[in-house]
């Protein structure tokens, strides 16, 4: 589908669906990465100043990602939210004071089975535990990925034997090209069956999770823990991992840069990233509120 088709689904979309604006609406869920952050990793002025307007107008707002406690405490703080945050794909559900309201961690016992597909398939892998990034080595990949962290890693000979003991890890991520993540997949889908979630975050990683874990789970969750109606809840995403999210929320919405599987499960379709497709949101969205 070219661009300009897509755009005209999307405005067909928003048309259709701008009705379901009106509903009184307390809790937003909000992804980091290609949705909060432009393709530089930055937050522009502009959908700081619209966060600001959306909580001024009385919504809580909150993060959820994939990303670990340390990297999303940063962006929580310099947005001025105070909510609990979704983290590692809703694996986890944590205040800003560091307490844990929910986890879901995975069984020690798919641990060596996923070390074992790494070793095979000659992958750089690294492990999220309690508050700590355990790697066996930085290669290039695991480098690139803490360009992009605020979490120190602990380098372990062994991963298996340092965990040993140890409370269950939440997040199992190998790294590497798009390509080589593909074919990955289709192994861990193949020997791991339902004994584990794939979240697609990222085209150069493949992060394996608890099998219960969704954003979408966690969110029903945290609209529970602040006494909020899920149909009160708006959820706002740009990839795979984010499409429960977008559905189960009361009012679903897709980033202009999102896979078109990720806008046809929205019920309002953004502008992309790089063009403060948040800020474009909230303006249609207070508008509305403004008119009635």
């Amino acid at each position: 589908m070219s661009q300009a088709n897509s755009r005209i689904n999307d405005d067909k979309k928003n048309k259709r669906d701008f009705s379901n604006f009106g509903r009184c609406y307390q809790l937003v869920a909000i992804d980091i990465d290609g949705t909060l952050l432009d393709d530089r990793s930055k937050i522009s002025q502009k959908t700081h100043d619209a966060l600001n307007a959306l909580k001024d107008f009385g919504l809580t707002i909150t993060l959820a990602t994939g990303r670990f406690y340390p990297d999303a405490l940063c962006f929580a703080k310099f947005l001025g939210f105070s909510c609990p945050m979704i983290l590692l794909h809703g694996a986890l559900i944590q205040e800003q004071s560091g307490e844990i309201l929910m986890k879901q961690e995975l069984p020690f016992e798919v641990i060596p089975k996923l070390i074992s597909i790494a070793k095979q398939e000659k992958v750089p892998f690294q492990i999220f535990q309690e508050d700590r990034l355990i790697m066996e080595e930085r290669t290039f990949w695991n480098d690139v990925y803490l360009k992009f962290s605020e979490v120190e890693p602990i380098i372990v000979p062994d991963s298996l034997e340092y965990l040993q003991g140890k409370k269950n890890s939440f997040a199992f991520i190998y790294l590497g090209t798009p390509e080589k993540m593909a074919v990955l997949k289709k192994i861990v889908e193949h020997r791991m069956g339902n004994s584990v979630a794939i979240a697609c975050a990222h085209p150069n990683l493949l992060e394996i999770v608890a099998s219960n874990v969704t954003k979408g789970n966690a969110l029903t969750k945290l609209a529970s823990i602040k006494n909020i109606p899920l149909s009160h809840t708006i959820g706002i995403g740009d990839s795979f991992n984010d499409i429960d999210m977008i559905r189960i929320a009361g009012l679903g919405v897709a980033m202009g840069n999102a896979p078109q599987e990720v806008k046809d499960a929205a019920d309002f379709v953004t502008k992309d990233n790089n063009h403060d497709g948040i800020a474009y949101f909230i303006s249609k969205f207070l508008t509305y509120h403004q008119t009635k």
